[in-house]
C-alpha cells in the first residue's frame, strides 16, 4: 500500500526539473526562471552604506535572468594581482583579476541553462572613489545615473558601452570601488601618445562615429555626460587598429563627499574641454557636451592635448570665455576644421546637435571608403592630410608640456572668474555674421545613416 500510494502521489517531472539544484529551496521560482533562482541570487548586502545596499538590491529585484546586468556586491578578497594604472582627481584606477568572473549562461545538454555559471578569472578595472566613506546623497544619485547609462543601447547602431559589474570596498582605506570592464588599449589620449603617426583619418572618423553615437544615445535618454575628454574615451577591442571608442565616467567627475564643496556653484572637469558658459557658472548641457567634442576634434588633428604648453589657470579660463581655442594642425581638411570651430562656438545655440555630428562623421567615413566621383574633393582633402602627419609629429615633439597643465578632473575655482560671473560679466559675443548651424553649410551627400 505504501508503495502504491507513493506511486499515485508522484508527479511527473518537467524536463527542466531534472536539473534542479539541491541548494535551491524555492523550486517554483527556480522552474519559472528556466534554471535560475532569483531568491538564491539576491543575498543580503552589507556594504556599510545604506544607499549603496539599496542600489545593488534594487538592480537585482528588477532582474529576470541570471545574465541580466544587475549589480553585485563583490568582496575585495575576490580580486588578485591588483595594480595601479592611473589616478584622476576623484578616483584611483587599478587593474585586477576577478577570480570568479562575470555571470554567463551555459547550456546543459543543449536543453536548459545552468543556475550559476561564471566566466572564471577575468581582468577588470577597479575605480577606487576618493573620500567615499562620506559618500553624499548627490553622489549616490550620480552613481545610479551611471548605472543607468551602462544599460543604454542604441536601437539602430551597433555600439559598445563599458560593463558595470558591481561594487566593492577596499578593506584598508574603507573607500568604495566601482568594478567595470577592463579596456586593454586604454584611452584615446594613451593611443595618441603612443602611436599617433600610425592612425589615419579613416580611423579617426570612425572613432568620432562611435563617440557621437554613444553621446546621442545618452542625450536621447536626457543624460548629459559633462566630462568628455580624450582620457575619458576608452578603446574596446582585441586589436589596436580595430578598436571602438566608448564614453566612460558619465557624471562621475565630482567628489564623493561634498562636505567642503558647493555643488550649485562649483565647476568640475578638465579646463580646456569646458564650454565657456560652464566656466561662467551655467549648468552642463547637451550643448556643452558638443563643445567638448569640438575640442576633442582639434586634439585628434594634432595628437596634442589642448593647451598643454601653458598653465591651466584662471587666465586661461578667462581667455577661453573670450574666444580662445586650441590651434588645429596645419593641413587639416577644411570641412573638418569648419565643423570643429562650429562645435567650439561661444554661443551654444550656434553649435551643431549631437545628431548632426553623427550624420556628418558617418558621411565622412562613407566618403573616405568609397570612390564616388561626386565626393572626391572631400575624400582627397583627408588623404592629403594623412600625408602631413610626419610634419605634425615634428611640431608635436617640439612642444614642452607645462607642469601646471592639468588633464584630470578637478574643482575649477578661480577667484577672478567667479567675481566676473557674479558681476554680470558676459561672454564675448559671436561675430555679427554668426548664424545657427546648418547641415546645408557642409554640402554633404544624402546618405542613409544608422541612427534614428
Amino acid at each position: 500500500m505504501g508503495n502504491s500510494n507513493s506511486s499515485n502521489n508522484h508527479t511527473t517531472l518537467h524536463p527542466s526539473q531534472a536539473h534542479y539544484s539541491p541548494s535551491c529551496k524555492h523550486i517554483q521560482r527556480y522552474l519559472i526562471n528556466d534554471g535560475w533562482c532569483k531568491k538564491c541570487t539576491m543575498k543580503s548586502v552589507n556594504s556599510g552604506h545604506r544607499g549603496l545596499d539599496k542600489l545593488i538590491l534594487r538592480t537585482q529585484k528588477k532582474s529576470t535572468s541570471w545574465t541580466d546586468p544587475f549589480l553585485e556586491w563583490i568582496p575585495f578578497e575576490h580580486f588578485r594581482d591588483v595594480c595601479k594604472i592611473d589616478e584622476g582627481g576623484f578616483g584611483i584606477v587599478y587593474r585586477a583579476t576577478w577570480t570568479q568572473g562575470s555571470r554567463q549562461e551555459r547550456s546543459r545538454d543543449g536543453k536548459i541553462k545552468s543556475q550559476r555559471t561564471r566566466t572564471g578569472p577575468i581582468t577588470v578595472t577597479l575605480k577606487c572613489i576618493k573620500n567615499s566613506q562620506e559618500m553624499s546623497d548627490d553622489y549616490l544619485k550620480r552613481l545610479k545615473s551611471y548605472y543607468k547609462t551602462s544599460l543604454v543601447q542604441s536601437r539602430k547602431r551597433m555600439q559598445q558601452l563599458l560593463k558595470f559589474y558591481g561594487i566593492s570596498k577596499d578593506p584598508t582605506t574603507g573607500e568604495y570601488i566601482i568594478v567595470t570592464q577592463y579596456t586593454e588599449h586604454g584611452s584615446l589620449r594613451t593611443l595618441f601618445y603612443s602611436d599617433f603617426p600610425s592612425f589615419r583619418w579613416t580611423e579617426k572618423s570612425w572613432w568620432l562615429c562611435d563617440i557621437a553615437s554613444n553621446l546621442l544615445t545618452l542625450h536621447k535618454e536626457g543624460i548629459v555626460h559633462g566630462n568628455i575628454h580624450s582620457g575619458n574615451i576608452l578603446q574596446i577591442g582585441e586589436l589596436t587598429r580595430e578598436t571602438t571608442s566608448t564614453l566612460a565616467d558619465t557624471g562621475l567627475n565630482f567628489p564623493a563627499s561634498t562636505l567642503n564643496y558647493n555643488i550649485e556653484r562649483d565647476v568640475y572637469g578638465v579646463l580646456p574641454y569646458l564650454a565657456p558658459e560652464v566656466i561662467m557658472g551655467n549648468a552642463l548641457s547637451k550643448e556643452s557636451d558638443v563643445f567638448s567634442i569640438g575640442i576633442l576634434m582639434i586634439e585628434m588633428s594634432t595628437g596634442i592635448p589642448p593647451f598643454s604648453h601653458r598653465p591651466h589657470d584662471e587666465q586661461l579660463a578667462l581667455e577661453i570665455c573670450q574666444g580662445l581655442r586650441p590651434e588645429l594642425a596645419q593641413g587639416t581638411p577644411k570641412v573638418y576644421a569648419d565643423l570643429a570651430r562650429k562645435c567650439c562656438s561661444t554661443d551654444p545655440s550656434s553649435r551643431p546637435t549631437t545628431k548632426d555630428l553623427l550624420y556628418i562623421f558617418n558621411s565622412w567615413w562613407s566618403i573616405m571608403n568609397s570612390d564616388d566621383p561626386d565626393n572626391l574633393q572631400v575624400r582627397n582633402s583627408f588623404l592629403k592630410a594623412d600625408l602631413l602627419i610626419p610634419d605634425i609629429m615634428e611640431k608635436r615633439n617640439s612642444i614642452v608640456k607645462d607642469e601646471q597643465a592639468i588633464f584630470k578632473s578637478r574643482l575649477i575655482q578661480f577667484q577672478d572668474v567667479f567675481e566676473k560671473r557674479n558681476t554680470n560679466y558676459s561672454l564675448q559675443s559671436e561675430p555679427t555674421n554668426s548664424v545657427k548651424f546648418s547641415l546645408l553649410d557642409l554640402n554633404l551627400p544624402n546618405i542613409t545613416i544608422g541612427f534614428d
